[in-house]
């Protein structure tokens, strides 16, 4: 069985990633996978489709040939998708937000990756979500939160998750770092950072506040490696990788109990650095004490950083659990 998996064309985030963590994966244990770079036009084309009520299943398909144009993606082995006949032994791996594609794909072999829980609504809404039930459908879950979901609409579901790539470099100690802060900033971010930075800076002055937001990966990287603390507060649609990323680069981290950062399976750290997203005077306490003594916080992030540090053999174990069956 040839295995294709959809992914966007041009994108640098977490989930295409995984994407071509998935394609390398199957291809250097042997299997066969193809990646399907699923471009703008694409999407119109296949909407047009729904409309005319055509199916994959009884059709041949042609794609341009499009190769990866996103550095960060360049060390994974993935091969192009390019086409495809009725009768070809083909499974499509689609993250969630493809799923309003499924009454196309109705007869093909069919795998769901929950990538995201929340980016996955829109997508269903669009569907008959019988058609995510069918025999020929398979579940695969990136997160624990994901497996919830899924359940709750009576999928079975494998895990089939990430893994976090770290560029080699120097790393200073916790204790030798300044009295940094790196702070998730982005767009999903739904809590008001500018109440969360004076309540830092009333407990502790000195603290520096770095905003994580529209830098490039080798900037994000360096906040890391120098900030005694990460904090994200964000929504968690899955088990992200910036708080994995601080984690392995030194920092000590906090983590919003919304979404993936609710399961200790995704984010297996005590409960007391998973606190309400929304008491940022409890966030901001707690902050000032890890910055404060960093070194009897980090003990309590032994086991994370192994879990998390560990991710890439424990991902091709799963590939394997989940398409040698």
């Amino acid at each position: 069985m040839k295995y294709v998996i959809l992914s966007p064309y041009g994108i640098r985030t977490g989930g295409p990633e995984a994407c071509y963590q998935l394609s390398d994966s199957l291809i250097r244990q042997g299997f066969e996978a193809e990646v399907w770079l699923v471009s703008a036009g694409d999407v119109d084309a296949f909407r047009d489709a729904l409309k005319k009520k055509i199916r994959f299943a009884g059709n041949s398909l042609q794609i341009p040939e499009r190769l990866n144009n996103v550095d960060e993606y360049q060390n994974y082995q993935a091969k192009p998708f390019k086409s495809y006949a009725p009768g070809d032994d083909v499974m499509f791996i689609m993250p969630e937000v493809y799923m309003w594609m499924m009454p196309l794909l109705l007869g093909c072999k069919v795998m769901v990756w929950w990538l995201s829980v929340d980016n996955a609504f829109r997508a269903m809404a669009d569907i008959n979500l019988n058609m995510l039930r069918t025999p020929l459908v398979k579940h695969a879950v990136q997160s624990d939160y994901a497996r919830a979901f899924t359940a709750s609409l009576g999928l079975k579901s494998t895990f089939l998750t990430d893994y976090t790539v770290i560029s080699p470099q120097p790393t200073p100690a916790l204790q030798d770092r300044p009295l940094k802060v790196s702070v998730n900033a982005g767009k999903k971010v739904i809590f008001d950072l500018n109440v969360l930075s004076a309540l830092l800076k009333e407990l502790n002055p000195a603290i520096e506040i770095v905003k994580i937001a529209g830098l490039s990966r080798d900037e994000v990287y360096d906040a890391f490696s120098t900030s005694r603390v990460f904090i994200d507060l964000g929504n968690f649609p899955g088990k992200d990788r910036m708080a994995r990323e601080a984690l392995l680069l030194g920092a000590n981290i906090i983590v919003g109990n919304a979404g993936a950062g609710h399961y200790e399976v995704d984010y297996p750290l005590p409960e007391l650095y998973r606190p309400p997203i929304f008491d940022l005077g409890a966030v901001a306490r707690l902050t000032a004490q890890m910055v404060q003594d960093p070194l009897t916080h980090a003990a309590q992030f032994k086991s994370a950083r192994q879990i998390f540090g560990n991710e890439k053999e424990t991902f091709d174990k799963e590939v394997i659990h989940t398409f040698s069956g």
